[in-house]
């Protein structure tokens, strides 16, 4: 088969989610696809979530990526100031949430920042474009509820909120990791699902934003353990439906093979608006590799 950027972008994100699935018949297929989505011109950004999952593939059976990785130099500078970059953001992070007095598993990281933690595990994986930090209500920080601004915050700016009605359940919605000594809480996968579908499907949401890819990676990654009812009724719980319909709907239209994990009879989609949702999943996947016009 011959790839162009497209083709070989849609690729890459499935063989990922075979091999967040802890798929071992993934590697080798992950690798040649990183190869040729590299040799194409696919976005470095997409290139190095791909390597980061092939590594973790590779630390689970002992095997070494130095030999791969020496073949990406121009991924792995990217890596390097990906990870620097979001080391810093961290840092500004915590540095708030110590002047409120909270610890960081007492706040939920959103955006990019749970992806980043929480499914890939790295923070060389990518750089965070959307960060949101879920708080206490009575810490004051506004009125506005964080779900809302997760969904439509703008690249490069860490967002304030309050959980809200997350805050009673957020030990039943959430999971702490810990990353260089530090606990974090993020989503749990349904919670992130729905988050991830509802940005993709938030017409104000920034375009530049790769949540759709990331969402897709997640629903193949997850899609044994993932619980689509926990998914709908979250949804319904949130007042998400609309959004998040849209979002997986998009994703869909992409990755046909989805059916299987997200039925379309669990949507609820007019049918006058299934050809819009179509042309705005091919404009997502043409801006994410620059051909839009």
């Amino acid at each position: 088969m011959r790839f162009d950027k497209v083709s070989a972008l849609l690729e890459l994100i499935r063989w990922q989610g075979r091999g967040l699935r802890s798929d071992y018949s993934a590697g080798q297929g992950l690798m040649e696809i990183c190869y040729v989505a590299n040799e194409v011109g696919v976005p470095v950004e997409f290139v190095s979530a791909g390597l980061c999952v092939l590594e973790a593939a590779a630390q689970r059976i002992g095997a070494s990526m130095a030999v791969v990785r020496a073949e990406f130099p121009e991924v792995i500078a990217y890596q390097q100031e990906a990870e620097a970059q979001n080391r810093a953001d961290q840092a500004k992070v915590l540095e708030r949430l110590a002047g409120m007095n909270l610890a960081p598993e007492q706040a939920l990281l959103m955006g990019g920042s749970a992806v980043l933690l929480g499914v890939y595990g790295m923070l060389r994986a990518f750089r965070v474009k959307t960060c949101a930090v879920g708080v206490p209500d009575h810490v004051g920080v506004g009125e506005q509820s964080i779900i809302e601004q997760a969904l439509t915050a703008p690249p490069f700016e860490v967002q304030f909120g309050n959980l809200g009605r997350l805050g009673d359940r957020l030990d039943e919605l959430s999971r702490v990791l810990t990353l260089d000594g530090v606990l974090w809480r993020v989503p749990t996968t349904e919670l992130l699902v729905v988050l991830l579908a509802a940005r993709v499907g938030e017409p104000e949401a920034s375009p530049s934003s790769p949540a759709w890819a990331h969402l897709a990676a997640l629903l193949k990654g997850a899609r044994k353990e993932l619980s689509v009812e926990r998914v709908v009724e979250l949804t319904d719980e949130l007042g998400l439906a609309p959004r998040v319909h849209r979002g997986l709907a998009i994703v869909r239209v992409l990755f046909p093979e989805l059916d299987w994990v997200v039925p379309s009879d669990r949507l609820d989609i007019p049918g006058w608006e299934r050809v819009a949702l179509r042309l705005a999943a091919n404009k997502l996947v043409q801006m994410a590799v620059g051909d839009e016009e």
